[in-house]
């Protein structure tokens, strides 16, 4: 929710400043047409990239998503092989680790793809 209100409010930013912006770059036209025409061209490019941005976006967001799940996921798992002690065969998200090494081993690696895409998505929504 609040993040659709961020991508309004930026959107309408966006698209007043690019329409001010956009008639400078057309006041040279005297036809009406061809001015109206030349508007609507810079209005189209100007909505093509806000789409692409919120792509971007998307999917930044659904690869955050993604490795944030798997690190709660291999949180269980580790907590789960700790109790076990020494005799450790963990089954989470179909996936069986035999050890507490390799449990930790896949935690840090999702740890940090999970922050790196949190960090891909800051990085997108700055961008738009």
């Amino acid at each position: 929710m609040k993040a659709s209100l961020i991508l309004t409010s930026v959107l309408a930013i966006l698209v007043f400043s690019g329409v001010s912006y956009s008639q400078g770059r057309c006041n040279h036209l005297t036809n009406p047409t061809a001015k109206r025409h030349c508007l609507q061209r810079q209005l189209d490019e100007a909505n093509r990239q806000q789409r692409l941005a919120n792509e971007r976006l998307n999917r930044a967001n659904l690869r955050m998503q993604q490795a944030c799940s798997t690190v709660e996921v291999l949180d269980q798992a580790a907590e789960l092989a700790s109790e076990q002690g020494a005799n450790v065969h963990v089954v989470a998200a179909g996936v069986t680790w035999r050890s507490l090494r390799a449990i930790t081993s896949a935690l840090t690696r999702e740890r940090r793809k999970c922050d790196s895409a949190r960090q891909e998505v800051e990085r997108a929504r700055r961008g738009q």
